[in-house]
Parts: C-alpha cells; structure tokens; sequence
C-alpha cells in the first residue's frame, strides 16, 4: 500500500506497528495516511506516530566526513511499556551518509546497548520494539566500511541522536514528574554497571520515592544488591546530584533543606561508586506518580 503511493519497491518498506496488542488494525484509516504520503512531506509524521506520548520527539546531529557535512536526524515515539531489550517503542533515524549496509547495522546495534536498552519508564517491554536507521548517501562521502578512517566520528554523531531520543522517551514516561538519570561508577564491568544503573531507575520503591521526594535511600541499596553485581560492602557510595547521602557504607548527615531542593527539582541524577572496578553505566528514567495508574486503569487505545 505505501510502497504503491510513493512509487517504490516492497522491499524498500519497512512496518512498524504500535497501539493495543491484538486490537485489529482499522485498514480504512490506515488508507488515509497512506493517501497522504508524499516524499516531500513536512514534519507531520513526528506527530502521527504519537499515542499516549503528550510530545513529539525529535532530533538531529551534523558531523563531517570527507570534508563533507553529513546530517542524521530521528524522531521516536514511546511513553508508556518502555522497558526495551533490543530498541524500544518505535524510533526512526535517517542520514544522507553514504556506509555500508552490514557497519550501519553493526553501528545501531553497538549504540542500541548504551542508548535505547538503557532506558525504563514501567518495566514492561512492547511486543513491538523497532529502532530502523536508514542512509541514502547523498552527502557524497566516501562509503563509511569498518575501515574508513573517520567512522568514529559517524557512529559519534548516530550514537547522540540515539541517546537524545532514548533520553526523552525516558523523560515523557506517562504521567510522570520528574526525568531520572543513573550514573553507576567503578563498576566492576559495564555490562554489569548498566544493569545497576537500569535496576535503579527502573525500581518502583525508588520512583515512587523520588515521586514523593522522600529520602529512602535504603532503596537505592536494595536495587543494587538485587541485581547481584559485583560491589565493595564497605565502600559504597550513593549520591543524590552533588549531595553525599552514603559513603563507605555509611549514612551521612545531609542539610534538609539542601536535600529536599534536590528532591524538588524535576531532573534528577543518582550517582552510584560501586568501588569494585573501572567500569561505568548510565541509565534513564522517570517517576512513579498517581496519574500513570490512572491512564493505565482507563487507556483502551
């Protein structure tokens, strides 16, 4: 249907599929945005993809290769069962560079791992998740291969767009308050400082606490230890933005009002010291609030 509209082959065309897992797709309307398609279409897409998301999402890098100025740009959409474990929800990137079809892949799959697969609004993964990065080259670079010497800078630029999309699907999460970021340092490997980077942000006690802007850190320890990496019992480290709130183990005496400004504040940054290695992790997410219930309790698509 859209590849008959703009004229191209079936091979060209990619479905990406998201709303009420086993609700019929009403064909008719479907026909409707196909009609609309046009190769020349403004930004109108950004929006059509939207279902419980309350904005679009958006971004775009430019680097150099060859001389020559190379955009990639993408748009995601995603706010609720956001707990990936490939891509997440439904993100689109495009480029005009001009790179081999297996490094392309092997580029998305590398920065899926640190981007997309590090966020967590509900711990519910979509049967749906599809992250698609396409490259028409016609910035006229040299073909990008695993052997040209500025593909560093390419996977750079393809990695940002990734993380900034990833990062605000994080951010838009359904009816939250506040956007969450985990840092996990000395870890002992960074497989296992993203998995306690993800288990904090994606722990319920410590969203609904970051929601209530309450100082339980004991929950913090708890996500720690549940993912069974590898950490120092005797110094341990947990910060809350700049605030020291355990060190070596230790509770620490914090100023309340410090505290509960931090907790106030709708970005909020978690620093973890493992002290068990070299390693470090990051992690996105959000908090736990009343409304999420609600739109969940009543969302029928």
């Amino acid at each position: 249907m859209a590849a008959n509209q703009l004229g191209l082959d079936d091979s060209l065309v990619a479905v990406a599929s998201t709303g009420v897992i086993g609700k019929q797709l009403d064909m008719a309307t479907y026909q409707t945005g196909v009609d609309q398609l046009s190769l020349n279409a403004d930004s109108k897409i950004v929006e059509a993809i939207l279902t419980t998301d309350s904005c679009p999402k958006q971004t775009c890098v430019q680097v150099n290769i060859d001389g020559q100025p190379v955009t990639i740009t993408g748009f995601a959409k995603g706010s609720g069962m956001i707990h990936p474990n490939m891509g997440t929800t439904l993100g689109f990137v495009a480029t005009d560079a001009a790179i081999d079809g297996q490094t392309l892949q092997g580029l998305l799959s590398d920065s899926i791992q640190s981007s997309f697969n590090q966020i967590t609004v509900d711990g519910c993964m979509s049967t749906n998740d599809m992250v698609l990065v396409m490259a028409n080259g016609a910035s006229g670079n040299t073909t990008l291969t695993a052997e040209h010497a500025e593909l560093a800078e390419f996977a750079t630029g393809l990695h940002q767009v990734l993380v900034n999309l990833a990062k605000m699907v994080a951010k838009d999460g359904e009816g939250s308050n506040k956007f969450v970021e985990t840092k996990v340092v000395n870890a002992a490997n960074t497989k296992e400082a993203n998995q306690v980077a993800r288990g904090i942000v994606g722990s319920n006690l410590i969203k609904a606490m970051l929601f209530g802007e309450e100082n339980n850190w004991g929950r913090i320890v708890q996500a720690i230890g549940q993912t069974q990496a590898q950490v120092d019992p005797n110094h341990l480290t947990i910060c809350l933005g700049d605030l020291v709130l355990v060190q070596n183990s230790q509770k620490v005496l914090v100023d309340q009002d410090q505290l509960q400004q931090l907790f106030a504040q709708d970005q909020i940054k978690i620093t973890v010291d493992l002290n068990a290695g070299t390693a470090t992790g990051l992690a996105w997410g959000c908090d736990l609030t009343y409304k999420y219930v609600e739109i969940n309790a009543a969302y029928e698509g």
